[in-house]
């Protein structure tokens, strides 16, 4: 029988999983015709010195017996000289993930220094707001004007609604951070029902969680910090984990943070880990 060894658009049998499952492939189609040359032993050269008694050895990996029409025989094999898919690296290589780290006291005196030195007055409010109210970044974010402030001067104590669980949760705030409040609202001038923070740009209200991201990563990195461990839920943990470590008091971190669960406050501060290293750094042997 004389078989003619051509290429062809083929769809590809390769598994799943394959790196070249991608969709059509092109193939060496050996198939029974009046031209070509015959299927012999290796060495048998066509027109374009391809090998076609290697080509179509019968290897079960490479090869996938084909339905053709009646009377011929073809056989279809993936062209080792194509180039494979290329692979996508994954997204967290060379970069540390997990939970993000609090800021310890110096730091964050540190950088409420820097801010204040710099006449950063939306940055400062929104840092210490930021270590008061404990709140995630896209609830810090939505933060409006009468939340804080009500007949003209900021509040002691606030409430809000948490976006992710539709929760309410109160925080303080503090003098230095009502202060700051005080001298951003004077400098902004932003009317009650309108957000604390807006957006510099018209087709937003408010700035974006991703822009506070990167304004805390500014912050990180210029303290002297690897800004790669620190995150938007570094401020959120920061004045939560000094209230555990100095009371071990999980149930008003509970409160503090709107979890529902003490298994999740005990999991987002790492309790467990740090308190077995602590117990085992005071046993000496």
């Amino acid at each position: 029988m004389e078989l003619r060894l051509t290429r062809a658009p083929l769809r590809c049998g390769l598994p799943s999983n394959s790196a070249d499952a991608d969709g059509d492939c092109e193939r060496w189609v050996c198939g029974a015709g009046p031209a070509g040359i015959s299927l012999g032993t290796e060495g048998q050269l066509d027109a374009t010195g391809v090998d076609v008694g290697k080509f179509c050895a019968a290897d079960p990996w490479m090869i996938r017996a084909g339905e053709g029409a009646v009377g011929s025989e073809e056989t279809t094999m993936l062209d080792s000289s194509l180039p494979s898919a290329p692979r996508r690296n994954p997204w967290h290589k060379g970069r540390l993930i997990g939970q993000k780290r609090p800021l310890k006291p110096k730091d964050v005196w540190s950088i409420r220094v820097r801010l204040q030195l710099e006449r950063r007055v939306r940055n400062l409010a929104l840092f210490n707001l930021a270590i008061d109210s404990k709140l995630r970044g896209c609830d810090l974010v939505q933060l409006q004007v009468d939340d804080v402030c009500v007949g003209g001067r900021v509040r002691d104590r606030a409430t809000v609604i948490q976006r992710k669980t539709g929760r309410p949760v109160q925080f303080e705030v503090t003098e230095q951070t009502r202060a700051a409040i005080h001298d951003w609202l004077a400098d902004a001038t932003p009317r009650v029902g309108q957000y604390l923070f807006p957006s510099r740009f018209h087709d937003r209200s408010h700035i974006s969680t991703r822009q506070y991201a990167r304004i805390v990563h500014s912050w990180v990195e210029r303290a002297g910090l690897d800004s790669s461990a620190y995150g938007t839920h570094s401020m959120r943990r920061t004045k939560a984990a000094q209230i555990s470590k100095k009371t071990g008091n999980l149930r008003a971190v509970q409160l503090l943070l709107g979890h529902t669960k003490l298994e999740s406050t005990v999991r987002y501060l790492g309790i467990e880990v740090d308190d077995a290293l602590g117990i085992s750094e005071q046993v000496e042997l």
